[in-house]
């Protein structure tokens, strides 16, 4: 039984961690090239301004805001990730780790 305990110990630990990393990962990517996605982003969205006839967003062409959605998180990817990295949030999902305050029973 101890077995199976820590191999479902071992499991959610592996997810928190990996999950953790991808999201990190994601963010300070976006972080480190922030200035190329805007110019870039900037440029394609000049381009696609006048390509859909002086409007931001068509019914099939939602570029512009795409890349105005990527180049905020971009410039939020170092915030979030400090605060990824404070709070652990993954593996509070998973429930490998828990909050102090939530072990002891200092509130009765």
């Amino acid at each position: 039984m101890t077995g199976i305990l820590w191999l479902w110990f071992a499991l959610r630990i592996t997810l928190a961690n990996m999950l953790h990393i991808a999201t990190v990962s994601f963010f300070a990517f976006l972080h480190a090239f922030k200035g190329f996605i805007f110019v870039m982003g900037g440029l394609g969205c000049i381009i696609m301004y006048y390509h859909i006839d002086k409007h931001f967003t068509a019914s099939d062409n939602y570029t512009i805001p795409f890349f105005g959605g990527l180049w905020v998180m971009a410039c939020a990817g170092e915030v979030i990730t400090s605060m990824l990295h404070s709070t652990m949030r993954f593996h509070r999902l998973f429930s490998v780790l828990v909050r102090e305050e939530e072990k002891s029973d200092a509130h009765y």
